[in-house]
């Protein structure tokens, strides 16, 4: 032979997984050629496995097409030969058979001249040292047999387990096969398996049929190459095929599948005809161009075009792109993405997912009303999934906010160069309020909402966990609703909490930690002791006020546990310091007289709570039923205030504070 096959083996591109699956596509493809050639409408492919337990041990490609005549053997002979550059092909494909298997054994039976002969030949790296030749592998034969043709590819190098190939087939062949079909040619595919397994023979059929597959509707479009117009087909095929699942875009070289990708932003889902009397599982845009298939690699593996990352910046933005720039497949892609979704919406073929979308705006409508002004101002397309419908409504709110700011400055600039007595009243400037207040009442909005999902889940935490058993949620859960266990305000969000629900005053604090050991916080500290939450708030660059909060699992008996006793604990070892430390290493100093405030929230029909606590510190009720114990006075304690609060009470009293908001909400 005329090339090295060893040097050509070794410098493919691909495993041999990968050239297992190639052998097939190359064999078939060598067949459809010849069949088109020859033009024969009405022909046949068959195609034989053999597997042991399983795995693959031959396998037979047989056509009934031309055959191995002495110009295609020379072909053959020859790697790299271009006589059929027209379907794309390089002259390199038969040594992905060498890849996958160590002998491909050849026999056609073919006509020349008038005469019938069979040639016979195996191919395999022994050519690197004696090439067979047209002599030694051609016998006359007195027969009238038809032309045949089988290749077998036999002795693996690796275990292919593939038990049906019909799927990668037609995976790879589709564009093939509907072409086929527009000219009139009645192909078919004839698969059959043969398992040997504990010596017994089982054998499975199938088949593929080109008839079975057509496209619905073709177009051009045109893109550039360093400037150069390269035109591109672009067929629409809907098929229910069941092993294309997905909605996707497929480039092609020689009218095979080399890459695919699935469509951005289509629901996954069906496609209806225009009158929803029929459904396809997949909608898939085919391109097809002579300028892939220039670009197709040597082992038909991929494409060698240039991806967007390969190029610089500056590049890319030139003014006048088509003079620079060459075509990526990102380019091609996208510019396909656009045509499909034109045809599509054009054809009527997405009424269900018109349907759908609506289906999703009104979702949305209810999950963020309060973005609902917005809403109507964008233009939601059926292709938008929920995610995207969120991100152009957002989107639009921050350009509003960008026009309203723009807006707003121009007016100030205005004010102070004319400095006009009657300016507030007119009309610009009153717009201009009007649009940034419709802006602020959405982010109000966001506010109140979040305040009345988080009541609502408050008011889930003290209910039954499990009503079968009657069992309540344990004190942890109403723990990391308020605050986060073991944080504090320098590791955690401000919107991490809702300490809110028991009151926005202490919004404005220096610094929060939840169940830190006192010795962490002071110094003079070698208590172990961990309230639940400690607030601190400054005035003044000192901490002149502290809040502690002490919660209880909600409906459990809290017998030999007195909150009470614990506060006036953690307020007296905290008071002993001048000064108290934060997680990261600040100081920060406590005024001379500190004024302390202490929450227990728990249940206050509990026995021992009511004994223990409320009766034997004299704690008085307030009008709004939670129950005070004011200036502790025992010589010891600094001032301090304590209050009870029942669970029930607290989310009571939060509902009421937020319920003039609430109300105002849109449904």
């Amino acid at each position: 032979m005329k090339q090295n096959i060893s040097g050509k083996i070794r410098n493919l591109s691909m495993t041999t997984k990968q050239a297992f699956k190639f052998s097939i596509y190359e064999a078939i493809s060598n067949s459809i050629h010849s069949i088109h050639i020859n033009k024969l409408k009405n022909t046949s492919i068959d195609i034989n496995i053999n597997y042991r337990d399983g795995i693959v041990e031959d396998m037979e490609i047989i056509d009934y097409a031309e055959g191995f005549t002495s110009n295609n053997f020379n072909t053959f002979l020859e790697a790299e030969r271009t006589s059929k550059e027209k379907y794309g092909c390089k002259g390199l494909g038969r040594f992905t058979w060498l890849l996958a298997f160590k002998n491909v054994y050849i026999s056609s039976i073919f006509s020349e001249n008038g005469k019938v002969y069979k040639r016979i030949f195996n191919f395999n790296t022994d050519w690197d040292n004696e090439t067979p030749t047209e002599e030694n592998t051609k016998v006359e034969i007195k027969t009238d047999t038809d032309n045949k043709t089988l290749i077998r590819l036999s002795n693996p190098k690796d275990n292919f387990s593939y038990k049906k190939i019909k799927n990668m087939i037609i995976d790879h062949f589709l564009p093939q096969f509907f072409l086929l079909n527009e000219e009139r040619y009645n192909l078919k595919i004839n698969i059959k398996h043969s398992l040997l397994a504990d010596e017994k023979n089982k054998e499975e059929f199938e088949d593929i049929n080109i008839i079975d597959f057509k496209y619905k509707n073709k177009q051009t479009f045109d893109l550039y190459d360093y400037g150069n117009k390269i035109t591109f087909e672009l067929y629409h095929m809907f098929t229910n095929y069941n092993n294309l699942k997905k909605h996707q875009i497929l480039l092609c070289a020689g009218l095979r599948k080399v890459k695919g990708k699935k469509f951005e932003h289509f629901p996954d889902d069906y496609i209806f005809n225009e009158d929803k009397s029929k459904k396809f599982s997949s909608y898939l845009a085919v391109v097809c161009s002579d300028f892939l298939d220039k670009k197709v690699s040597l082992d038909r593996g991929n494409l060698s075009l240039k991806s967007i990352e390969d190029y610089e910046e500056d590049e890319y933005n030139l003014e006048n792109e088509k003079k620079f720039v060459p075509i990526t497949d990102e380019i091609i892609f996208n510019e396909v993405q656009k045509l499909s979704n034109k045809y599509l919406e054009e054809n009527k073929y997405t009424i269900k997912w018109n349907e759908d979308r609506e289906k999703r705006i009104e979702d949305f409508k209810k999950e963020h009303i309060y973005l609902n002004p917005l809403l109507k101002e964008v233009n939601i397309s059926w292709s938008d999934k929920y995610d995207d419908i969120y991100n152009k409504v957002n989107q639009k709110k921050i350009n509003k906010e960008k026009e309203v700011k723009k807006h707003i400055d121009k007016l100030i600039n205005t004010l102070e160069k004319n400095d006009t007595d009657d300016f507030i009243s007119s009309k610009e400037f009153t717009k201009a309020i009007k649009e940034a207040t419709n802006l602020n009442s959405i982010e109000l909005s966001v506010y109140v909402y979040y305040r009345k999902y988080a009541l609502q889940l408050l008011e889930s935490i003290l209910s039954y966990k499990d009503k079968d058993k009657q069992e309540y949620f344990k004190e942890d859960k109403i723990h990391n609703f308020l605050y986060p266990q073991r944080k504090n305000s320098e590791n955690t969000d401000y919107e991490s909490h809702n300490l809110w629900v028991i009151d926005d005053r202490w919004a404005f604090y220096e610094y929060i930690t939840s169940e830190t050991e006192l010795y962490k916080i002071n110094k003079d500290s070698q208590s172990k002791q961990r309230p639940d939450i400690v607030i601190f708030s400054s005035l003044e660059r000192q901490i002149n006020s502290i809040l502690l909060i002490e919660l209880k699992r909600p409906n459990k008996s809290h017998k030999g546990n007195n909150p009470h006793k614990q506060l006036k604990n953690y307020i007296y070892d905290i008071n002993n310091s001048k000064s108290i430390v934060t997680s990261t290493g600040r100081t920060l100093k406590l005024a001379d007289k500190v004024k302390y405030y202490g929450y227990i929230i728990c249940n206050t029909n509990d026995e021992f709570i009511l004994k223990e606590v409320i009766n034997e510190y004299s704690y008085k009720k307030d009008y709004d039923g939670s129950f005070y114990l004011h200036n502790i006075d025992d010589g010891q304690t600094p001032e301090t205030t304590i209050q009870i609060l029942d669970f029930e009470l607290l989310l009571e009293n939060a509902k009421n504070r937020n319920k003039a908001f609430i109300d105002k909400l849109p449904i």
